[in-house]
Formats: structure tokens, C-alpha cells, sequence
């Protein structure tokens, strides 16, 4: 048995959505009154997906919901959600999570190590390949991947990492690269403010390691009375690096035969088929393959 029509819905109109994979669309029947249903299903902030807590949302900020009923019958219409309704809906999400199941390892950890779009789920094609595989497994869309799988899969990760580093006797160390956030915040400065959330999940923090710019060397210098019985100590390889540039940039000789060598490496990682006779030629003198690597930034 379905489940049944929220509280809210004598007050809004159900539309179809504009694409078939979409939520299916409310109208908000206050806004239709104001603005007539042509204007109010295409005007944004007049229509919602059809879902108790959308709905309820938008009949709070809703000024023509304000202005058309009194007070008293706000009050009457906004306290219908109830805890029974949040329980129905944890419940229909715990079901959309519980579609992936059959499939080990998980689809989202298949997708995203195989650098997938969701996209790939919808397509025909897949669906044909899954349903002779495995005719009992229901794939999902794209937007319940994007949407409550990867969230779902993301707090799971989120879980294991801190199991991992809670189990850990003796401790963890820190690696922090120049990285920056969306905001423009050194990645450095923001690991500090969310170390204490590590102390409440009781995770020990022995060292924090970082890359030797300006920035970071300010933050390991008040950090370390900040913080005195923890390590702040330099990235050894950004320094080794720094030290090896030293040196090239004292010889001639040394700058071009790195310039040189470089060409050679990219040369071969832009042929497949030289790769593989210098493969080949490898096997055949060493008895195994080397590798060939370009430099990049530590």
C-alpha cells in the first residue's frame, strides 16, 4: 500500500514536472489566487516538489499565504506536520538507500572509481546490461544517486575514517597540503578549527604536517603555543624539492639535461605504442618495466 496524500495538499495543485525523472511539482494555490495558475506554475517561489516538509516551508515565507488567511488558521494549518509525517519520509528514504543494496561492491563506489555520470544509470543501454546480470536489482536515477545515495555513502565514509582513527592507540598525524576552500580559507587554518571536533569524537591528534609557504609557517608558529603538546613539523619532501631546484639552478648542465629528460618522458606517455616497445625493451634487458615520471608540484 502507497503512501498516502500529505496535509498540505488541499492548499496546493500538483503539476507534472517539467522532465519525467523529476519530482513531481505543487503549485501553491494562495500564490494561483494572486498571480492565476499560467503565471504562479512558472513563477519561481510559487511552486515546490511535492514533499510535506517543501510544502511547509513555503506556506511559512509565503506572503500571499500571510495576507489571505488569518493568523489563528496559520497557526491551525503550519502545526499539521507532524512527527508520524518526518517518520513516513525517513522511511521512504531508508527504502530508496535499501535499492543499491544487492550490488557489492556499491554503486556509488562502482560509479565514482570508474569516473561515471549519473547519467549512466538512466541510460538504456544499462539498464538492458543490469536487468540480464542481475534482473532483481532496481537501479537508481540520477538525481536519488545524487541526492540521498552519495549523501548516504559520503556519512558512511565519514563513519569509517573516524572509527579507523579512534581505534588508533598511539594517534594520527595531520598531512596538510596549500589547498584552499570556496571561500578562499587555507585549508590549514580550517583543520585546526574542526581539530576540536576530533577531541569530541575522542580521536588523538599527534602532528600536523604542511608545506613550507609563508602562510603555514605563520600558522605552525601560533599553533605550537596554542597547542604545545602536539608536532608541527615541515612537509620533508616539499622540502628535498625545494633543495634539488637549489641545486639545478646552480648548474647549466643540470637544467638541461632535466629539460631534455622531460621531453623524452612526455614523448613516451603521449604514444601508446612507443610506451609498449619501450615496455617490451625494458622486460627483455631488466626482467621487469620501470616507470616513467614527469615532475610535479609537492
Amino acid at each position: 500500500m502507497g503512501k498516502g496524500p500529505h496535509y498540505f495538499k488541499e492548499f496546493f495543485t500538483l503539476i507534472d514536472p517539467p522532465k519525467k525523472t523529476a519530482n513531481k511539482r505543487t503549485v501553491c494555490n494562495f500564490c494561483i489566487k494572486e498571480y492565476t495558475f499560467s503565471v504562479a506554475s512558472l513563477k519561481i517561489g510559487c511552486f515546490v516538489s511535492n514533499k510535506a516538509k517543501l510544502c511547509q516551508g513555503h506556506l511559512i515565507k509565503c506572503e500571499n499565504f500571510n495576507n489571505q488567511v488569518s493568523e489563528s488558521e496559520r497557526i491551525e494549518i503550519l502545526a499539521r506536520y507532524t512527527e508520524s509525517e518526518e517518520e513516513e519520509e525517513e522511511e521512504e528514504e531508508k527504502k530508496d538507500e535499501d535499492v543499491v543494496k544487492p550490488s557489492k561492491p556499491p554503486i556509488t563506489t562502482q560509479s565514482l572509481s570508474n569516473g561515471l555520470p549519473f547519467t549512466f544509470f538512466e541510460n538504456e543501454e544499462t539498464k538492458e546490461i543490469f536487468n540480464f546480470i542481475a534482473p532483481a536489482l532496481k537501479l537508481p536515477s540520477r538525481k536519488r544517486m545524487s541526492d540521498r545515495i552519495l549523501l548516504h555513502a559520503t556519512k558512511m565514509l565519514k563513519q569509517s575514517i573516524t572509527k579507523s582513527a579512534q581505534n588508533d592507540k598511539i594517534g594520527v598525524t595531520v598531512a596538510c597540503d596549500g589547498w584552499t576552500n570556496i571561500k578562499q580559507e587555507h585549508l590549514f587554518g580550517v583543520v585546526f578549527i574542526t581539530s576540536t571536533e576530533a577531541e569530541k569524537n575522542k580521536i588523538t591528534i599527534n602532528c600536523f604536517v604542511s608545506d613550507s609557504a609563508g602562510e603555514y609557517a605563520a600558522a605552525r608558529r601560533i599553533m605550537r603555543i596554542e597547542y604545545p603538546n602536539k608536532d608541527f613539523l615541515s612537509c620533508m619532501a616539499h622540502q628535498m624539492n625545494l633543495i634539488i631546484g637549489e641545486i639545478f639552478k646552480a648548474s647549466d648542465i643540470y637544467q638541461q639535461t632535466s629539460t631534455k629528460a622531460v621531453k623524452i618522458v612526455s614523448y613516451f606517455h603521449s604514444s601508446a605504442y612507443f610506451m609498449g616497445l619501450l615496455r617490451n625493451e625494458h622486460k627483455s634487458l631488466y626482467g621487469k618495466t620501470t616507470a616513467l615520471a614527469t615532475p610535479g608540484e609537492t
